[in-house]
């Protein structure tokens, strides 16, 4: 009986381990295949949705808990608007699925944290909203807290007709408990179709996209000592002077249009694969505390062009990316029923961008076991801002360089080892800052502290391991830990990933 039983039981994980070699290893080769993808490369064609089951010929969905950290080092410049660190938990969800000539994707995610030493900002999304920003000498840390879920279907209307459409939504909450007490409300909606038609060897499409954006903030203050002197900056260390001390709550709302043309190989063969591009984003910012007073609006233009190769084993990728930003400062005659008229509007900031880009990747595998993938990018970025009442400027030039080796290891079909290392640098070859000859002593150092954080010169070295294990039911658990660690900060995060 007892040898039965043990026969039994034997046989029983032998059919367990029989199920995970035949079905979690399905998982496990589909990560192998990622490690090799030249997805990344070209992330603006893949943007529009009717392109979008080019990706991958396979499912892979994946749910993930992580945490990362990062530290400023002391005595180096930072941006004081992003703060000297921040610790954040995340949770997110992803999914791609492919089903006769469909293409779903799927996303959702939330993560928790806080942000430490922020400097005159009590606003948040800073790089969509500057330069007309609230905030005050004080600061402090600020919790975080954002919530994101979304989705794509592509398919096809014949054997030539492809479309695809999408759609995405981002709300942001960003507090602080002790004086001064900014609640920041942020949300984002992005939407999306796009059409594509084949011919022999390639899909030209393209898409339309519309994001809605909106933000509002309100500061408090509840200790006896009074109430912290709350200022509009306008860019470049120059603030709205008429409005200093009043407005605490404010609120930005607007609207970003796009279109593309984009082309990419049929059936994920060899070929070239290029993008055009025109977005064109607008918004307003409004004091609700005066009437809902818009003292501020931004028109910004953005072209793009993008081309490359996608190969099997390797591809390269370019793109010239070209932002202008005008900054509109309306002005108000004396106050009236506690309305102020507008007599004015005045385009008082511009800044321009450039950013150019030169990458590409080679992957090499041998004998289904090792795989190999080498990366190098090389950028030039171009800014140039201006104010020009109070006059101020700045400049900054900068060049890039970065490369990395990534390489997996299938020890075993159940179990897959992987490991990237990365250096990188960033060169300033021209950077002046033409600070404004008045205004507010604090918020022009705040300025130069922001320059000189982005025209430093800057190394970093990075290094990733992950281990990837073939779970029962076409399941795998990757586990993944990284380090960052640049001239101005530090790094790290680890995280946990059921793929399936």
């Amino acid at each position: 009986m007892r040898h039965t039983l043990l026969l039994s039981a034997l046989v029983s994980c032998g059919h367990l381990f029989c199920v995970a070699d035949n079905e979690s290893t399905y998982t496990i080769k589909h990560l192998q295949e990622e490690i090799q993808s030249s997805s990344h490369l070209f992330s603006t064609v893949y943007a529009n949705p009717a392109l979008k089951g080019l990706i991958r010929d396979h499912s892979l969905n994946n749910v993930t808990v992580g945490w990362e950290k990062t530290s400023a080092r002391n005595g180096q410049p930072y941006l004081p608007a992003e703060g000297k660190g921040e610790n954040f938990t995340s949770f997110d969800a992803e999914s791609y699925l492919r089903h006769d000539n469909y293409t779903l994707t799927g996303f959702a995610g939330y993560s928790n944290g806080k942000i430490k030493s922020v400097k005159w900002c009590e606003t948040s999304d800073y790089d969509m909203v500057y330069p007309y920003i609230l905030a005050d000498s004080t600061g402090g840390d600020m919790k975080s807290e954002l919530y994101r879920f979304g989705g794509s279907v592509s398919s096809s209307f014949s054997s030539k007709a492809i479309y695809g459409a999408s759609v995405g939504y981002e709300a942001g909450l960003n507090y602080r408990n002790v004086d001064p007490r900014p609640r920041n409300v942020t949300g984002r909606l992005d939407i999306s179709a796009g059409i594509g038609l084949k011919t022999n060897r390639l899909i030209i499409a393209s898409a339309i996209d519309a994001m809605k954006y909106k933000q509002s903030n309100s500061v408090e203050f509840v200790s006896e000592l009074g109430v912290e002197k709350l200022y509009h900056l306008t860019g470049l260390g120059t603030d709205y002077t008429r409005f200093a001390g009043v407005g605490l709550s404010t609120y930005y709302t607007g609207w970003r249009y796009g279109i593309s043309v984009d082309m990419h190989p049929c059936d994920n063969c060899s070929g070239p694969v290029a993008s055009v591009s025109f977005h064109r984003l607008s918004f307003t910012n409004i004091l609700t505390d005066l009437n809902k007073l818009p003292i501020a609006d931004v028109r910004q233009m953005e072209y793009r062009v993008e081309a490359g190769w996608r190969g099997k084993s390797f591809a390269v990728n370019s793109h010239v990316n070209i932002v202008r930003r005008l900054g509109n400062e309306n002005i108000f005659g004396d106050a009236t029923s506690g309305s102020y008229p507008e007599i004015a509007s005045l385009t008082l900031y511009v800044c321009n961008s450039v950013d150019f880009r030169l990458s590409g990747m080679y992957s090499l595998a041998v004998d289904n076991r090792w795989t190999m993938t080498g990366e190098l990018t090389g950028d030039y970025n171009h800014n140039n801002q201006i104010h020009s009442s109070p006059d101020a400027r700045r400049i900054i030039n900068n060049i890039c360089g970065n490369a990395s080796l990534r390489v997996s290891y299938l020890k075993t079909p159940r179990l897959l080892l992987e490991t990237r290392v990365s250096y990188g640098y960033r060169n300033n070859i021209t950077g002046r800052f033409y600070m404004p000859d008045e205004g507010v002593t604090a918020i022009i150092d705040a300025a130069e502290t922001e320059y000189l954080a982005q025209s430093r010169n800057v190394s970093y070295a990075g290094a990733t391991v992950s281990a990837s294990i073939a779970l029962p039911e076409k399941l795998a658990l990757k586990i993944t830990a990284s380090s960052l660690s640049t001239t101005l900060n530090n790094s790290y995060s680890i995280s946990a990933a059921v793929f399936f």
